[in-house]
């Protein structure tokens, strides 16, 4: 299984490229990442995971699970970088700070940049999950 963790933006934005890998974060140990986020003085990655309703549902019914949804939740690009940064800086003084460490950093950086432009664009943004 292929699971990612990568940033979707609020506005539609044309000639803006998404793209971000996040297989390494979407592989590492949830606990492990916690433990790097209060490491690095920053709240859970997974605080900033949303998803569409709609799609959550559609994923949810061929599951076999019920129940009632959140809304999709759209975060600040300001707070992704005030996230992101000190979580780079950390791993890059404690690079073993966590398995995979290497390729985790590779994706923080990509989510900073992609995070850059949202800023830059005005939009807001949150993390899903690509399984």
């Amino acid at each position: 299984m292929s699971v990612a963790l990568y940033i979707v933006a609020k506005k539609k934005l044309k000639d803006v490229d998404l793209f971000v890998n996040g297989k390494a974060v979407g592989h590492a140990n949830e606990l492990e990442l916690d433990k790097l986020c209060a490491a690095a003085g920053v709240p859970s990655l997974m605080d900033f995971v949303s998803q569409d309703p709609d799609e959550l549902e559609d994923f949810l019914e061929d599951e076999g699970i019920e129940g009632e949804l959140p809304k999709e939740e759209w975060f600040e690009a300001e707070a992704g970088l005030s996230l992101v940064r000190p979580l780079i800086a950390h791993l890059k003084e404690n690079p073993t700070a966590i398995e995979a460490s290497d390729a985790i950093l590779s994706d923080l950086i990509e989510y900073e940049t992609v995070l850059v432009v949202l800023a830059q664009k005005k939009s807001k943004w949150h993390f899903a999950i690509d399984f």
